[in-house]
């Protein structure tokens, strides 16, 4: 199946399962939540780019939320996103969604480190590709107060 095949099966897809409110909200809060860009940071845009543009945000939220999916949007999807949030966007251009850090030691700076603070980044060495160090002149990361 051809993409431009897909993106209207996708659309088609949308429209049966849901409403045109329901797929105005979705696009809304993708702008909100930078899924998706706005609309006025591109010249005029064809129909079929705009659907595969929607297709490839939804198919980032899912992926972001761990929800199942191909990027055709779902009352799942939608229930998420009626779901409470602080206002900030979920995406940025440092998401590990979106580009991953070029290196896997990262070095870290706190003045306050405490005990805790200490095994929070053996943990989190466990439990990922990452590692860290100490360096208080040029930190990866810095944590104050």
């Amino acid at each position: 199946m051809t993409r431009v095949a897909l993106t209207i099966s996708l659309l088609v897809a949308v429209a049966a399962t849901l409403t045109d409110d329901d797929v105005a909200e979705a696009s809304r809060y993708l702008r909100t939540y930078s899924f998706l860009e706005n609309e006025e940071n591109h010249q005029q845009s064809s129909s079929l780019d705009n659907a595969t543009n929607l297709s490839e945000a939804l198919s980032l939220f899912q992926e972001y939320y761990g929800l199942p999916g191909n990027g055709v949007l779902t009352v799942e999807m939608i229930r998420v996103m009626r779901r409470p949030q602080c206002g900030v966007a979920d995406i940025h251009a440092y998401s590990p969604l979106t580009r991953k850090w070029p290196k896997t030691h990262l070095t870290w700076n706190f003045r306050l480190a405490s005990r805790d603070t200490l095994r929070m980044f053996a943990l989190w060495s466990k439990q990922s590709s990452l590692t860290f160090s100490h360096d208080p002149l040029r930190p990866d990361i810095l944590i104050s107060y």
